[in-house]
């Protein structure tokens, strides 16, 4: 099931409006920079140069750290770290699922197979 809900701020001031617009492009900054991590990793392994990848928050929030410390990211420093670190809970909350995803169609698909004979169809073709 997915469920979504939408809010709507009206921020009352133009300093709140432009804290919040911070705070959401720094979440959306986060999510990319999360993404290229993963992908790097992913290349990385693909080419049998690492070990498989794991993107959990606990990994995810260590490295965030480094960032955030980082010359060209200080300006993350002057946003609440708490709520911008968020950004990569929902992303490795959103991976598990996408995995789990993956794995549970693999394993409908592979138990179809072994119940039909290896057919997927259900049906042999023959030429004759």
């Amino acid at each position: 099931m997915i469920r979504a809900t939408t809010y709507r701020l009206y921020p009352g001031t133009l300093r709140q409006a432009q804290f919040l617009a911070r705070a959401a492009g720094a979440n959306r900054h986060v999510w990319n920079w999360a993404i290229g991590v993963n992908d790097d990793r992913m290349r990385v392994w693909k080419e049998g140069r690492g070990e498989k990848p794991s993107v959990n928050f606990f990994q995810l929030g260590l490295e965030f750290t480094a960032l955030r410390d980082s010359a060209e990211h200080e300006w993350l420093r002057e946003l609440p770290h708490k709520e911008v670190r968020y950004a990569l809970k929902r992303y490795a909350d959103a991976m598990r699922e996408a995995v789990n995803a993956a794995l549970n169609i693999l394993r409908r698909g592979l138990s179809l197979m072994d119940a039909e004979g290896g057919n997927r169809g259900g049906r042999a073709f023959s030429s004759a």
